[in-house]
């Protein structure tokens, strides 16, 4: 996955549970504008790190989905 996946797979998030991308950055990187400065290029993300914020996402998307339900 790529960095600007990433990103569009986080905004898909907020669009589909309401939620802010400040909102995402801090409940998945633990800073508020994280995601942001990904989106810009102004910041980087190592790989451990990325693998763990995208096991949480996956969790986001699974607890919207089974609320969606």
């Amino acid at each position: 996955m790529t960095l600007t996946d990433f990103i569009s797979r986080c905004d898909a998030y907020c669009l589909r549970a309401g939620v802010s991308r400040v909102w995402l950055s801090k409940a998945l990187l633990a800073n508020t504008y994280q995601l942001d400065r990904l989106a810009r290029g102004e910041a980087d993300i190592g790989i451990r790190r990325m693998n763990k914020v995208l096991e949480a996402l996956a969790a986001l998307e699974s607890d919207a989905a089974k609320q969606a339900a």
